[in-house]
């Protein structure tokens, strides 16, 4: 009987301390319920958005990432406005740009016109060039391909040769008389393009 009475007496404890521990874990949980999140006045948000619109006004163009960010912020406080949903595409736009610039410089240094012979009794290729550069930097080493086809339209050749010069930015230039190297016997089409370039930061 008296062991009867020690096992019982171990299983209520044993009940009341887990209770406890739960009203305890319990208690923890809701202390660490997360406080709601205070919506803004219609007050605030026009502070808010005179303010951030007094900063990019501050903002050179140039600089497409801090006003892209501005914009944005000024898109979430009144989404409806259609000129910061113009503005955000815009310096989107132009910072996707100016990165593909860095990253492949050769879409904007263009031949703008060209010209082109066969010397050496029709042997070499000699060409004139007009190349502008559309980037914001100089450029050096201009790399340039001609794809050649003979009169029936097939492909038949191709040359490169770099151009060791220096294009300013925004600047055009002609360069006369390249020499392109052999060319095939049968070509008499050629179509040319900046294939590489070189930035000068």
């Amino acid at each position: 009987m008296q062991f009867l009475k020690k096992v019982i007496g171990t299983t209520f404890l044993l009940f009341v301390g887990l209770i406890v521990l739960g009203i305890v874990i319990g208690g923890d949980d809701r202390s660490t319920d997360a406080t709601p999140t205070v919506a803004m006045t219609d007050e605030e948000r026009a502070a808010e958005i005179a303010a951030l619109e007094a900063e990019v006004k501050l903002v050179p163009v140039q600089e497409y990432d801090k006003n892209l960010d501005l914009y944005r912020k000024l898109q979430s406080l009144d989404s409806q406005n259609q000129t910061y949903q113009q503005k955000v595409a815009f310096y989107t736009a132009k910072r996707d740009e100016a990165r593909d610039m860095k990253r492949n410089p050769e879409r904007f240094v263009e031949i703008t016109d060209f010209s082109w012979t066969k010397e050496a009794f029709g042997s070499v290729m000699q060409a004139t060039f007009t190349i502008k550069n559309l980037l914001p930097v100089k450029v050096k080493d201009i790399e340039v391909k001609c794809t050649h086809s003979a009169p029936s339209g097939t492909v038949i050749d191709s040359n490169r040769r770099t151009i060791y010069e220096i294009i300013g930015e925004g600047q055009t230039r002609t360069f006369r008389d390249v020499n392109m190297g052999f060319i095939h016997s049968q070509a008499n089409r050629s179509g040319c393009a900046v294939v590489d370039v070189t930035r000068v930061e």
